[in-house]
């Protein structure tokens, strides 16, 4: 991190001396995918970072875990498996390559980056005026900051997005407050889109996390932002992990969705009660199971229950410091079949069964994933960057190239684009 204050000397601009203080970022030498120091502190890698750490601090966090080490390799996972998407995101939103987000377009006389980069400064300075504005009001925050980011294709429906949002996160102790805004292209006239506030909390087997949502209606919606009415949901997240034996990791993790009701305010939002009447349960079954024989294989399976037909309503509705737990997931879900072969439901409404394979040397990575109504989907990640995605109506039969799917989206996979690295890194370990 680089401060610049007020009075320096701008190599781009020499005679004209800084006039209002800013910051720039840059990720460190390690997560970088370039295997080169960086040496240019820039706009452009300031972007980048500020995209990494709300990553980091909003929307990874549901494997949170007391164990230092678990963190620890989650963390290293994350970071690893974001970064290049991140680079790629903002250099192809930018139209610039990869390496020149990291060049002296000064030295270089690059008069494309030396454009983009002033253009984005009004974006840099901006945020550096609000964050420090948000810690002077939240003295007591672990944690304060406002970025500007552009969001991505898969947060808007595959969609390209040229539209700026500002989110603003506070953190302190167990609690975490997100306020996400779209803003006007000159970065003003704000309208917010959704005020999160999420507590946790955890005991020798459990991390909870609960989620109270205040969201704009905005599905299929074209009228103005501020013409849209609210919704208030509250989601919990539970979460337990295992070991086994010397080669089985098993992670179980319980979400619940209560209904939505009509606010206006995210303190009417705090008020509300779950609703044991109205929510949507998904279970879901993680394991890691490896050897040096047959490489790594990954299986996650997730099981949607309602409040009529979940036989685990025990795990809906839990106390914020958890003082009405009894007993722990494993106990709970032990009969859950693991094997990705296998087809019970245990009753649910629907699920989800998936296999991620892989092996140490350079072969590629095959992600199976199959529904309970027949239909299957393949991702096969190879080394050079590429990734084919198949379906079948059995698995057995053909597989056809079938392009992007939804169910390849981090949204809808179990074994996504943030547990799958963690799981990857935790096995890799065994084999060390």
């Amino acid at each position: 991190m680089v401060d610049v204050p007020v009075g320096a000397i701008d190599a781009d601009d020499p005679n004209n001396p800084i006039e209002e203080p800013y910051q720039l970022f840059f990720p460190p030498v390690k997560m970088t995918t370039s295997g080169s120091e960086v040496r240019s502190t820039t706009p452009l890698t300031s972007m980048l970072w500020n995209e990494m750490k709300l990553k980091l601090d909003v929307e990874d966090n549901a494997m949170s875990s007391c164990a230092d080490l678990k963190l620890a390799i989650q963390l290293q996972g994350i970071t690893d498996n974001s970064i290049q998407e991140l680079e790629n995101g903002v250099a192809s939103r930018n139209n610039v390559s990869v390496k020149q987000l990291y060049s002296d377009f000064i030295k270089e006389d690059d008069t494309e980056v030396k454009a983009l980069t002033q253009k984005l400064m009004p974006v840099i300075k901006q945020s550096y005026r609000e964050s420090k504005m948000l810690r002077q009001e939240n003295p007591a925050a672990e944690e304060a900051y406002v970025s500007y980011i552009v969001r991505s294709e898969e947060d808007t429906n595959g969609e390209q997005n040229d539209q700026w949002y500002k989110v603003q996160v506070t953190k302190s102790d167990s609690k975490v407050e997100t306020r996400a805004y779209e803003v006007t292209s000159e970065l003003v006239d704000p309208k917010l889109l959704e005020h999160l506030v999420t507590y946790t909390a955890e005991n020798s087997d459990l991390s909870y996390t609960r989620e109270y949502g205040l969201r704009r209606e905005t599905q299929g919606n074209q009228e103005s932002i501020e013409n849209l009415s609210f919704n208030c949901s509250i989601k919990e997240t539970i979460e337990e992990s295992h070991w086994i034996d010397a080669n089985l990791w098993l992670t179980y993790v319980v979400t619940n969705q209560s209904g939505t009701e009509k606010e206006s305010e995210m303190d009417d939002c705090l008020k509300n009660d779950f609703a044991r009447d109205d929510y949507e349960q998904n279970i879901e079954v993680m394991a890691i199971n490896s050897s040096q024989d047959q490489g790594t294989v990954i299986t996650g399976h997730r099981f949607t229950f309602d409040q009529d037909t979940t036989p685990y309503d025990q795990w809906a509705d839990l106390n914020r410091n958890l003082d009405n737990v009894g007993g722990n997931l494993l106990g709970s879900f032990s009969h859950i079949d693991i094997d990705f072969g296998e087809e019970q439901g245990y009753g649910s409404l629907s699920w989800v069964r998936s296999k991620a394979e892989f092996s140490q040397d350079e072969s590629p990575q095959v992600l199976t994933i199959k529904y309970s109504d027949g239909t299957w989907f393949k991702e096969t990640d190879y080394d050079d960057g590429n990734t084919v995605y198949e379906c079948s109506e059995s698995g057995s039969g053909q597989w056809n190239v079938c392009g992007y799917q939804l169910a390849f989206t981090n949204k809808y996979k179990v074994l996504n684009d943030t547990r799958l690295p963690v799981f990857k890194a935790l096995a890799a370990s065994w084999q060390q």
